[in-house]
Parts: structure tokens; sequence; C-alpha cells
């Protein structure tokens, strides 16, 4: 791909910024992974290490029996039918992954919420319990699902973080019955929540100290020391709504996520900035969430991943899944292109620099 010379002068920027150098790394998004039956879930582990990944995220959300085709079981949301009472059902499946995770030099991030679950692709406790406008996401626009009202309501926002509380001390019982909260050693960070207020209000975040006041409900339960997984946003769904001047402003986050799928000119392009944000306020960053889907997906993912990696920023892309789809989805296994390119970026990711310190890596 031939950039473009504003894309060239934004490399350019971001090679003479100064940063100190420390290090990098690659990961992969694989957001039910813990439904995958343990044969399957194991091979997507080994797959994950044989590519060099140093983390996997996934969600805290509510899937079906052979989602994508995977196979996997039910899994339930841990507010199933009423918010506030919790089946740790799912809690119990990922304490089990942390374990296979971490026998493969790999953590977890762990999104504690899907904001896609508040009535857009899907419908949890809180659609119900707070009558939120639900519609198809896959035939009606995403902005039609306006749910600001659930951000601002201090009866929501109370609820949300009884659940953020319940998830960062639940123990793992294969851990030496240690909280979440106490296992940097298995997790790497917490995302508040998936896209947390994504396809609101043209992608600009209308709550913007949400985030920040959430951290700061975590903070308070889970402290601030070397055995305590990073909190991070979970990201926006594009580029405006990931960079949220609040999030750097606010003391109690570590972590901004970036998502974008509008093409690797604009990370290019913007990266720096937020690179220079996160140094002046003492933030890490990294790309969260990236991918390509249709015939060219393997060379447009080597075009991100290029330009990552020539930034020196870490990544993860969309996403692993057994069986892959090809080019009609954004998933991708080991028998596609995509897997390989994936693997020698992150190989490539793993060996440089960096622009920031980033802790507690596997």
């Amino acid at each position: 791909m031939k950039l473009s010379s504003s894309v060239l002068g934004a490399l350019a920027f971001a090679s003479l910024q100064g940063f100190a150098a420390a290090n990098n790394f690659g990961g992969m998004n694989s957001y039910f992974l813990h439904a995958y039956k343990q044969a399957d879930r194991v091979q997507v582990l080994d797959a994950v290490k044989a590519a060099g990944g140093k983390v996997v995220r996934i969600f805290i959300s509510a899937t079906d029996a052979n989602n994508k085709g995977t196979g996997s079981v039910v899994m339930p949301d841990i507010e199933p039918v009423t918010v506030g009472v919790y089946d740790d059902t799912q809690l119990l499946a990922i304490d089990q992954l942390m374990v296979e995770a971490k026998d493969r030099g790999i953590k977890l991030i762990i999104a504690l919420h899907d904001r896609y679950a508040l009535g857009c692709w899907s419908s949890d406790a809180y659609v119900r319990k707070y009558k939120l406008p639900a519609v198809d996401c896959n035939t009606a626009p995403a902005s039609s699902n306006n749910v600001v009202w659930w951000y601002q309501d201090p009866s929501p926002v109370w609820d949300f973080d009884l659940r953020m509380k319940h998830i960062v001390n639940h123990r793992n019982v294969l851990l030496g019955n240690k909280k979440w909260s106490e296992l940097a050693s298995h997790i790497y960070a917490f995302n508040i929540q998936n896209e947390g207020q994504g396809h609101l209000n043209n992608n600009i975040a209308p709550v913007p100290n949400w985030w920040c006041d959430r951290a700061k409900q975590m903070r308070g339960e889970m402290g601030k020391a070397s055995t305590v997984p990073l909190i991070s946003t979970g990201g926006g769904n594009e580029f405006p709504n990931s960079d949220v001047d609040a999030n750097w402003n606010c003391a109690e986050l570590d972590l901004v996520g970036i998502h974008s799928y509008s093409g690797v000119g604009e990370f290019a392009n913007k990266i720096p900035g937020v690179l220079a944000k996160a140094r002046a306020k003492g933030k890490l960053v990294m790309v969260e969430e990236f991918g390509a889907t249709g015939g060219s997906k393997a060379s447009v993912l080597r075009d991100h991943i290029n330009v990552f990696n020539g930034i020196q920023i870490p990544w993860a892309v969309w996403q692993i899944n057994k069986p892959g789809k090809g080019a009609n989805d954004f998933e991708f296994w080991t028998d596609e292109e995509s897997y390989s390119v994936v693997s020698k970026g992150i190989i490539a990711a793993n060996g440089l620099g960096g622009q920031q310190n980033f802790p507690n890596l596997p």
C-alpha cells in the first residue's frame, strides 16, 4: 500500500517524539473464548502462543451455543435474568481460561460488560429493567439504540458499579482462592466496558466522565499495586470516542484503548497525537481493536500492523476464531493467510523497544 504524504509525515513525527524506549507487544481478541469447549479452546490458545501473542481480550457477556460456528456452549451473562442477581457460571469458565492462558505465557484483558448487550445486537437484564430501546443492529442503524440515559442516571450507574464490584472480588479457587483484583499474574487489564457509548451522538461520547467515575469505583475496590490488573477504558467504537479528553485526565485510569475500523490512514495520522497525550498525562495507550474483511483481508491487516509496528504502539487484532470465516467476516483461523500475517506482525511487535513502559507483561 502506498501511504499518503500526510501519513508518512505522521510516521516521521512519531519517530521524532523522543519517548523513552520501553517495551511493546501484540495480541488478539477472542471475545467468547471461555465459552469454547476445552479441546477447541486449547487449540486457540496454542495458536495465539505460536503467534507470539501476549494478551487475549475477552468479554463478560452472554453468548449462544455454537456461536459463530465454533461449537461453543451456552454462556449466560453474570446477571442473566435480574440485575443484581448473579450467576457465576461465566466467571468460573474464565477462572479455567486464566490457568490455561498463563500456562502458555498469555494474560487476559477482560471487558466487564459489552455495550452492545444494551439492546443493540443483544439485550441483557439492563434492557429489561430500564426498558432501553432494543433494536436489531444487523438491520437497523445502531444509532437508533439511544441508551445515553443508561450512562447518566444514578440507578443504572449504581447497578453497574455493583456488577464491577462483584467481578473484581470474585475468587478463583484454582489460583489459591485469590480475588481477580489480586491476579495481575493472570489478568493484564480490566476493560470497564467494551466500546462504552459506542454508536451514540455521532461517535462523540455524550457522557465523557462515565469511564473515570467507574474507574474511581474500581480503584476503591482494588487499590493500586503491582498485583492489581490495569484499569482500562475498553475503547469506543471508533477513534473519536476512544480518544476522550476526560480519560486522559483521569488519575484512576491506567490504559486507554483505541478502536477503529475506518482504515489505516486514520491510525497513522492520529496515533502520534494519542501517544503525545499518553506521555503528557502519564497514561498507557494501545490499539485494542482493528480488523479487516473481504478478499483483501490479509493485505489490509498487514498494512495496519506495519503502521502500528512502525510507530511502536502495542495492538490486538479482531479476532482469532476456530473456524475462521475467510473473506466473509473479521474472524480468521490458522489455515488463513491472515493468521500468518498477524503472527509475523506480533513477533515483530514483541521485538520492538516501544514508546512506553508496559508493566507486568507475560
